[in-house]
């Protein structure tokens, strides 16, 4: 498989190139190598540790923006590029080379096309929907979340702009402006050979669609889980079907969890402590949106520690000192729980304030509405690990 792979060729899209390079001022395509970020005219002992860390990721994906400018303008001529990948020891697939790849950053994958074409007929009519599927994929703006149907009838729908894309009336809006670009440009050669009366054209744009949560799509295909698979998108479904999204699914149980829990908990059925019971109101109340979990969900399958799945939630936060504590008084115990508050980026406005033992209770409800409502999982879980035990004590691998 990894010498198939491997001996799959690419070519840089010169069309995207050239014209992501011509009008980035207008659309903002990458970051200007010019630009500094306004904090670094900040005296740096005046920055706090999330400043630094802004400036840091800043200057980071600038930086890595510019390598890969600079490889497709170096490799723009060349007929065939190759990207030889490897496996770890879970079976996944990486792209060795870095910066410029197709599991890169939207920059890298809008700059790449495959070297050999193939031709598409114009009377396949499946090939052209998913065109246009992957087309409205890329828009985004929460189209990627409609049925294909919906997809198929918005590309429809404004073709004029998306063949005369340079106007920047969808552009300017489109939220992967670059693979979106690649796109635009793909479905202008087929709309030529549609006005030419061709047969067919030829297309050598990577489509890319993406799964639902696939770790815990294959642990449902595993344990045979018909009511998980159902919300995984694993179902017999038809064009007209809007997809299931997990990660609301999940975010919405986890906020249940903490409903309920307070329910048991006013029934005299639960125990908890006035720290816990604080916080289980809190997490009651506020907004469990997608983003906060979905990172956190994603890596559960992949065995993700509990001190990652807490630092991925804290991801969306900006990190606070609490005034309360003086650094003199201050003990390791301390800087472990309230030391640090955590305020939601997306939720500025309002007066939530997190800590520590939050995060702790929100991976508590996740695991238990992973794995507590989905008892097969568990059992999955179990399995894996008695097997990793075993191999362990008889110094075997694990095939």
């Amino acid at each position: 498989m990894v010498n198939k792979i491997n001996s799959v060729a690419f070519k840089i899209n010169e069309n995207v190139l050239d014209f992501i390079l011509n009008n980035n001022d207008k659309y903002g395509f990458f970051t200007n190598p010019n630009d500094n970020h306004p904090l670094t005219f900040k005296n740096d002992k005046q920055l706090s540790l999330s400043e630094k860390k802004e400036i840091e990721s800043f200057n980071s994906k600038k930086h890595l923006e510019l390598n890969i400018l600079g490889l497709a303008t170096i490799f723009r001529n060349v007929p065939n590029l190759y990207f030889p990948v490897r496996l770890d020891y879970r079976g996944r697939l990486y792209c060795v080379t870095e910066y410029l790849n197709y599991q890169g950053i939207e920059l890298s994958k809008g700059l790449l096309l495959f070297s050999k074409g193939e031709e598409v007929s114009l009377k396949d009519d499946l090939a052209i929907k998913y065109l246009k599927i992957f087309g409205a994929n890329c828009f985004g703006n929460k189209l990627d979340k409609k049925s294909f149907n919906d997809r198929i009838e918005w590309i429809d729908n404004n073709l004029e702009n998306i063949i005369n894309f340079d106007n920047g009336v969808l552009l300017k809006k489109a939220e992967n402006k670059i693979v979106f670009l690649s796109f635009c440009f793909e479905y202008s050669n087929y709309n030529k050979a549609l006005n030419n009366n061709d047969l067919s054209f030829k297309s050598n744009l990577p489509i890319q669609l993406d799964a639902s949560c696939n770790g815990f799509q294959h642990l449902s295909l595993l344990v045979d889980d018909l009511a998980l698979s159902k919300e995984l998108n694993l179902n017999k479904a038809k064009w007209e079907d809007m997809p299931k999204d997990f990660y609301s699914f999940i975010a919405l149980k986890i906020k249940n969890f903490f409903s309920k829990s307070l329910d048991e908990y006013d029934a005299g059925n639960l125990n908890l402590n006035p720290e816990n019971k604080e916080s289980y109101a809190k997490l009651a109340k506020v907004e469990i949106f997608r983003a906060l979990i979905k990172k956190a969900v994603m890596t559960t399958p992949y065995n993700a520690s509990t001190y990652s799945i807490i630092e991925y939630l804290k991801e969306n936060f900006d990190k606070v000192k609490n005034p309360n504590f003086t650094e003199s008084s201050i003990t390791n115990t301390d800087k472990n729980n309230d030391y640090y508050l955590y305020v939601p980026k997306i939720q500025k406005s309002t007066a939530v304030i997190y800590k520590e033992i939050d995060f702790k209770n929100l991976r508590k409800a996740l695991n238990f509405v992973l794995f507590i409502d989905y008892p097969k999982l568990t059992a999955l879980a179990e399995y894996l690990k008695d097997i990793a035990n075993i191999s362990n004590k008889l110094k075997i691998p694990i095939p």
